[in-house]
């Protein structure tokens, strides 16, 4: 990660790049289902798999959205 130096009154600070920084990419479930051409509920038994726990973001009390980066990269550890 990319780091500058930055001068100030109360001494020097570091401040990180923040283009060295990426987005995670959160999508639907669906979004996973199309890309993957599985059901709807096959997406969700595989979430329910403690490997991708990490994966899942929960946003409201019903809804759910899944880094799609982590679960690719998960689920070439798993099925590969």
């Amino acid at each position: 990660m990319k780091e500058f130096l930055i001068k100030s009154k109360g001494g020097d600070k570091v401040a990180t790049n923040i283009c060295s920084r990426s987005r995670r990419n959160f999508v639907k479930p669906k979004v996973i289902q199309e890309q993957y051409q599985i059901s709807k509920t096959q997406v969700y038994k595989i979430l329910k798999m403690p490997e991708f726990e990490e994966c899942i973001k929960k946003v409201g009390e019903g809804c759910i959205r899944i880094d799609q980066d982590k679960f690719y990269e998960i689920s070439e550890q798993v099925f590969y």
